[in-house]
């Protein structure tokens, strides 16, 4: 029999995994509309093929109402964040060489 304390943490994790799938299919729409990330399209992509987005979800919500501060399944979450800074405009016109180092980059990040 659960007690009103876990009806109670079920339906946070509910709640929470509701509010994870909503940002998650904001952010993937946003990838989709903006020509300037097809790197994140990309990992994007072999994230939903290689993972069960819903258990995903879940497991996070879990970790975030279980997090107390200490080493937790959140902080690995939040070490394996890493991001990539790129020019919005170009002064000159050798876009080629800068494209390459890039896709040099993306490569290291593997």
């Amino acid at each position: 029999m659960t007690t009103q304390t876990e009806n109670k943490q079920n339906d946070g994790i509910e709640e929470l995994k509701k509010n994870i799938e909503q940002a998650y299919l904001k952010f993937k729409s946003y990838i989709y509309y903006d020509n300037t990330l097809p790197h994140i399209r990309m990992k994007l992509a072999e994230f939903e093929a290689n993972n069960n987005v819903e258990n995903k979800f879940e497991e996070l919500a879990k970790a975030i109402i279980d997090y107390n501060g200490g080493k937790t399944e959140l902080n690995e979450y939040l070490e394996d964040i890493n991001y990539m800074i790129l020019p919005k405009k170009l002064k000159n016109q050798n876009i080629q060489v800068i494209y390459i180092k890039t896709m040099q980059n993306l490569e290291n990040m593997k």
